[in-house]
């Protein structure tokens, strides 16, 4: 494999890791977070990094946490919140007013970038 080919899979790795880390945490996801595998890929793809990132002091692993509070957490957090909305939403139609505009970069993205992303993907 060319290295730079190497060196891009390295850095798309932390991305699909941080997108795993906003999934609903349920099944295979919670046992990941609880058992730390999760916390060991981490570590395991900054290593492969081309530059330091170092989360040693950060734990990755919840600690006596039962899924269903890392599930009432998320709906909390991401769709529903306490006073008018999720604090932190997920959907980028909450926060972008013109619905047309987010289409028209979805389908840019879709046409130059997702074949790119997914060819880096796949060779994960």
């Amino acid at each position: 494999m060319p290295r730079s080919e190497a060196q891009t899979q390295a850095r798309s790795r932390p991305y699909r890791l941080l997108g795993r880390a906003f999934a609903f945490p349920e099944g295979a996801l919670y046992q990941d977070l609880a058992g730390g595998a999760w916390e060991r890929e981490v570590a395991e793809t900054l290593e492969a990094l081309p530059f330091s990132l170092n989360l040693a002091e950060l734990s990755l692993t919840p600690t006596e946490l039962p899924t269903e509070y890392l599930q009432a957490e998320c709906v909390r957090l991401f769709e529903v919140g306490f006073t008018g909305g999720p604090p932190c939403s997920i959907f980028v139609g909450y926060h972008e007013r013109d619905r047309q505009r987010v289409m028209e970069k979805l389908i840019r993205f879709t046409r130059k970038d997702y074949g790119r992303l997914t060819a880096a993907l796949a060779a994960i």
